[in-house]
């Protein structure tokens, strides 16, 4: 079985919006690859990442179940905060082995929501 990350990313110039996706590398690696893209303004930022043991079976249940929040079918954004986020990855995926890993507190994304 493979094991691996589902995560969440977030970016400030897109306000609303959290990307979920999976990986077989560290979490933080990933997100650094996706701000290396050249239509991405600044940075992503790794809000969360939960290991699970089939990446792509979670992340194909999570987008499954967020299916109304997808703003569009074929890219992993989903309009939803990444609080709310984290709490139905926690939901969705609390039938499988994972361990969350929650890099900053609401109350510090809150903040910094607000300083925009």
């Amino acid at each position: 079985m493979a094991y691996g990350f589902i995560y969440i990313a977030v970016n400030e110039t897109m306000p609303g919006l959290v990307k979920i996706g999976q990986t077989t590398i560290a979490p933080s690696e990933r997100v650094r690859q996706l701000s290396q893209a050249t239509g991405v303004p600044k940075p992503f930022e790794l809000y969360s990442a939960y290991e699970v043991e089939s990446p792509k079976e979670s992340e194909a249940e999570v987008h499954k179940y967020l299916a109304e929040c997808r703003c569009n079918r074929t890219r992993e954004f989903f309009e939803i905060s990444p609080i709310e986020a984290h709490s139905i990855l926690e939901s969705v995926l609390g039938v499988v082995n994972f361990m969350p890993t929650v890099l900053f507190s609401y109350d510090q994304w809150k903040a910094k929501q607000n300083e925009n």
